[in-house]
């Protein structure tokens, strides 16, 4: 689980798959618009583009988060890119991907996972 205290602390760390494998580093962690909590986290790896991957079961301890997919699996995610945070419909898409329950979110693009300043 991923704790809502300091999420700016993460940038930068590590980012393993459920393997064990470096996936590559945190570059934004978006949290819940109005309660906050970590939902995902946006991975650079340095091959030109980013990948998104879920927060929800995934671990930290003080050098890395560990995400609960294998990164074959999250390179195959539908969205890539969202430095400037997550639509209602990309999360959707994203949720989808990931076989996650659909959440009660309200249709509004101004209700969408914003990313932490760090």
């Amino acid at each position: 689980m991923i704790h809502t205290t300091n999420l700016a602390s993460f940038i930068g760390a590590d980012v393993l798959d459920s393997a064990g494998t470096m996936i590559g580093t945190v570059a934004q962690i978006f949290v819940h618009p109005t309660d906050g909590h970590p939902r995902w986290v946006l991975i650079k790896h340095g091959l030109g583009h980013d990948w998104i991957a879920p927060l929800e079961d995934a671990v930290s301890d003080a050098d890395a988060i560990t995400v609960p997919f294998e990164k074959s699996f999250i390179k195959k995610a539908p969205i890539s890119n969202a430095a400037d945070g997550l639509t209602t419909h990309q999360e959707a898409a994203l949720e989808e991907y990931f076989n996650r329950a659909a959440t009660a979110a309200p249709q509004n693009a101004s209700r969408h996972a914003q990313p932490v300043e760090g």
